[in-house]
């Protein structure tokens, strides 16, 4: 299964369209890039590999690997009022603004039913990190 993040780049953080068959899954937020400096910056473009991780009890999380000179990066649902975080990727069902979305559950949950089948089969989910073409 191949997925495709298409970004835009503000200075006050990272936006992007994650995309299945060209059809649109959700949106995301990040921080903004800052030469992939830990603690600071959204994760380089590229092509990952994504794992499911069991991220609290009750809260699925998909883990990006392999990320040059990063750890533990994840996708994953955050609350409405939660900041981003460092080596958080963040699905949103909807913008509000440049870099600020609601309904991240919602996007979550929808991300991993496109997911889930390929990842209970053990099949290979990818992931193509880029920047929007204007």
């Amino acid at each position: 299964m191949e997925l495709q993040l298409i970004r835009r780049y503000y200075p006050e953080g990272t936006r992007g369209v994650l995309l299945c068959k060209k059809q649109r899954v959700c949106y995301t937020i990040e921080q903004p890039w800052v030469n992939n400096q830990s603690s600071l910056s959204c994760i380089p473009e590229g092509r990952y590999c994504l794992r499911r991780r069991c991220a609290t009890r009750s809260q699925w999380s998909l883990h990006v690997e392999n990320v040059r000179s990063r750890g533990w990066i994840l996708i994953q649902a955050l609350q409405d009022h939660q900041q981003l975080a460092d080596g958080i990727i963040v699905p949103v069902s909807l913008m509000l603004g440049r870099v600020r979305g609601i309904m991240s559950g919602a996007a979550m949950r929808k991300l991993l039913a496109v997911v889930t089948h390929a990842l209970d089969n053990n099949q290979p989910v990818y992931f193509t990190i880029k920047t929007k073409q204007r």
